[in-house]
């Protein structure tokens, strides 16, 4: 399988790995797996590793799974994982982040750091807390 999912109980964050060659497909796939997870957790911290990607990423799929996302868990934050080569500008647009607690990270330390710190849980009525 492209992808892999893990619950972090000390950062009440999923992991989602992805490794290989992925397209909408495998995106859609992860995007079923993790938020069945966070759901039953109730948390919103999404940390996306596309490190291992052998082909380049398609910024609409990201985009898509990036938006999708958002309009199901709107409390949720999200660090984005990518290689140093290969992303493009589109990532790092203001559009592209409008309305998307969404940080791009080439350093896993760094984007843990900032996720774990971020709001990502949800209270009794869904408000972000």
């Amino acid at each position: 399988m492209p992808f892999s999912t893990e619950t972090v109980q000390a950062g009440e964050y999923v992991l989602v790995r992805y490794e290989g060659t992925i397209g909408g497909h495998e995106f859609h796939q992860a995007h079923a797996a993790v938020k069945e997870q966070l759901n039953v957790h109730g948390w919103g911290r999404l940390l996306v590793d596309l490190r291992k990607i052998e082909n380049r990423i398609d910024a609409g799929n990201v985009y898509s799974y990036a938006k999708k996302s958002k309009d199901e868990l709107p409390w949720g934050s999200f660090a984005l994982l990518y290689p140093p080569h290969g992303m493009d500008d589109f990532f790092f647009a203001e559009d592209f982040k409008r309305h998307l607690r969404l940080k791009s990270f080439t350093d896993h330390e760094a984007a843990l750091a900032w996720l774990v710190n971020a709001s990502g849980t949800r209270g009794s009525e869904g408000e972000q807390r």
